[in-house]
């Protein structure tokens, strides 16, 4: 059995394939004598020169426009609140082969995306128990920018949170809606790498309020493809993921074969 911990302000899930492939690479040169021969990738230094570069004041204007007149974390609704230290649980749910297909087949059709789709049902059963049709919530990006060359290979902490607003009072049709929300998050991209800490305090939050209570996280980073099979000389089986935040509620969507759902919770504050 192998264990490996990590602390998200070294790694993130992106880099976990990574850092696999490179260690069965050079395991299985040393099993056959050679010298393992790391691939040449680009430093996580290149990423914070590039990260000084961006325009801060384009990312404060942009962030207290989406969050004007927001002023306290939407209430979720079914919570309650029990003394004693964080209880983490979690739940888990796999959806059918045919609600599957069917989501695959209307996001095809309609060009929209998984992620597009899964978020807006998480606005609305977060709309319908928190009683108002404006909410937030937390999203997961991976905050690894297209326009920076090698991004793809790059080992260091990338993954942002950053807070998302939907309006679920629209006259418009569901698609419609749909799109609106997808258009948002392509505007988002260019903003996600700004610190949340940095956007609470500009949109006037006090520093002990979060902006939000629950995150959606869509995890569809590249892990499937982590170990070259036809270079192994061992199997890797019945892998297993514990992850913790300090958030009370935290929902990931993993699209991999059928579409799998976790929900993490603290049962302080959630049967």
């Amino acid at each position: 059995k192998l264990c490996w911990s990590f602390h998200h302000i070294l790694l993130d899930g992106w880099c976990l394939g990574l850092i696999f492939r490179e260690v069965v690479t050079a395991y299985e040169a040393i099993r056959q004598g050679l010298q393992p021969q790391a691939p040449p990738v680009r430093a996580y230094r290149d990423y914070i020169a590039w990260l000084g570069k961006q325009d801060v004041e384009s990312g404060r204007r942009y962030w207290q426009e989406i969050l004007d007149g927001f002023s306290s974390p939407t209430a979720l609704g079914v919570d309650h609140h029990r003394e004693g230290e964080p209880q983490p649980e979690e739940q888990h749910l796999e959806l059918s082969e045919a609600t599957d297909a069917a989501l695959r087949k209307l996001a095809r059709e309609h060009r929209l995306t998984l992620n597009t789709l899964v978020q807006g049902a998480w606005a609305l059963i977060l709309a319908r128990y928190s009683g108002t049709d404006d909410v937030v919530f937390g999203a997961t990006v991976s905050g690894r920018p297209a326009e920076l060359p090698g991004v793809d290979s790059m080992v260091g902490l990338f993954i942002n949170t950053l807070p998302v607003r939907v309006c679920t009072s629209s006259d418009e049709t569901l698609l419609t809606w749909l799109h609106r929300l997808q258009d948002n998050q392509a505007v988002q991209r260019e903003f996600e790498h700004t610190p949340l800490v940095q956007i609470q305090r500009w949109c006037g939050f006090d520093p002990g309020v979060p902006l939000f209570e629950s995150i959606f996280v869509f995890e569809n980073y590249p892990v499937d493809n982590a170990v070259p099979v036809e270079q192994c000389s061992f199997a890797v089986s019945d892998t297993r993921f514990l992850e913790r935040t300090n958030y009370p509620l935290v929902l990931v969507v993993v699209p991999t074969g059928g579409l799998a759902i976790r929900a993490s919770y603290d049962s302080r504050r959630f049967d």
